[in-house]
């Protein structure tokens, strides 16, 4: 059975005492891992999105997700184009991201798991 770092850490963090010697056997706290993480990282996206970025950044994702461009949000919002595109590289920074693309996919990640109601 091939099993990733991240799944390990994901067991880890389910059952410590797969740490210590677990009475759980391995592969089971492995299994229970897969299930469980997409739904912990839809859920994981969903807490950062909403608790870390401003009133104003949620605006300019949003903005970002409809498709518009850098001038045509400056120009809605009534802020300069250098503001906007400062907010981007704040928003980037908060969400681990490195394009407007990893961006978005991010908010959609975060509005699946509202729409889900966040169920495994």
């Amino acid at each position: 059975m091939i099993v990733s770092v991240r799944q390990r850490k994901l067991a880890c963090i389910l059952d410590p005492a797969l740490v210590l010697g677990s009475p759980w056997e391995p592969s089971l706290a492995l299994r229970l891992t897969r299930v469980l993480e997409p739904w912990l990282t839809r859920v994981f996206w969903q807490v950062i999105v909403r608790s870390v970025l401003t009133v104003r950044e949620l605006q300019i994702v949003q903005l970002v997700c409809m498709g518009y461009l850098t001038k045509q949000i400056a120009g809605r919002l009534h802020i300069s184009e250098f503001t906007v595109r400062s907010y981007l590289e704040t928003i980037y920074c908060k969400l681990g991201v490195r394009s407007r693309a990893a961006m978005v996919f991010c908010y959609m990640q975060a509005c699946a798991a509202g729409a889900d109601g966040a169920q495994p």
